[in-house]
């Protein structure tokens, strides 16, 4: 198991959980300060271009940065109906612990809108097409380096091993017993590590507020 259930419940309550520096000791902003300084030493391998998202998606809280990584020079980038589409790597900060993960991710880019994919079970630690094993490697020494940590895909799939009522702004849709799926193991229902994104859910580590709410807390394809 990746984290204890003491560590679990700490991380739901919304506090870090680390054995070094920043997530053991440090401020909220110590840890915002580390992820920023995280993102820097990605750009300076020079093999990415980074859109770093520290804003919370615009709306409550999020427990992770969102970076958006592609090849230098268009590498990663097609034309398409007069849009930019681009095939790259997302990786995920935790705000919460120093986990990081990354998989495949497809956006387009246009003058009226834009849209981005987002890492589940079935994108985690996946490859866009071509070859990434470069910048793979640079990605996963610089953040190893800096303290972070890839937990592997089968523990970040494991259901929560007790109920957790997470509170969250969103109120009524915002509260879930995550047990209450406990015999219902499908991808992105009461995960122990839940990276997949419905607000309902409460996500512990990897957590976002802006999918639209279920009945069941499950966004349709995890059904």
């Amino acid at each position: 198991m990746l984290l204890s259930e003491s560590q679990l419940r700490t991380i739901i309550a919304g506090k870090p959980v680390g054995d070094t520096w920043p997530y053991l000791g440090g401020t909220d902003a110590d840890i915002e300060n580390h992820l920023h300084r995280a993102v820097d030493a990605l750009h300076s391998t020079g093999l990415l271009e980074i859109d770093a998202d520290f804003d919370h998606y615009g709306s409550g809280y999020a427990s992770y940065v969102h970076l958006s990584c592609q090849k230098p020079n268009g590498r990663s980038r097609a034309r398409r109906d007069n849009a930019d589409w681009i095939d790259g790597v997302a990786i995920y900060l935790s705000r919460l612990t120093p986990f990081a993960i990354y998989g495949s991710e497809h956006r387009t880019i246009s003058a009226a809108t834009s849209s981005r994919t987002f890492l589940d079970l079935n994108r985690l630690y996946i490859l866009p097409p071509g070859d990434w094993q470069n910048e793979i490697t640079a990605i996963r020494r610089t953040l190893e380096s800096l303290g972070f940590s890839f937990p592997p895909r089968d523990e970040l799939a494991e259901l929560l091993p007790f109920e957790a009522d997470i509170p969250t702004i969103l109120g009524l849709w915002g509260r879930v017993l995550l047990g209450g799926l406990k015999s219902r193991p499908v991808a992105g229902c009461a995960r122990s590590t839940d990276i997949l994104h419905c607000r309902n859910r409460g996500r512990p580590i990897f957590s976002r507020p802006d999918c639209e709410a279920k009945d069941d807390g499950c966004p349709d394809d995890a059904r």
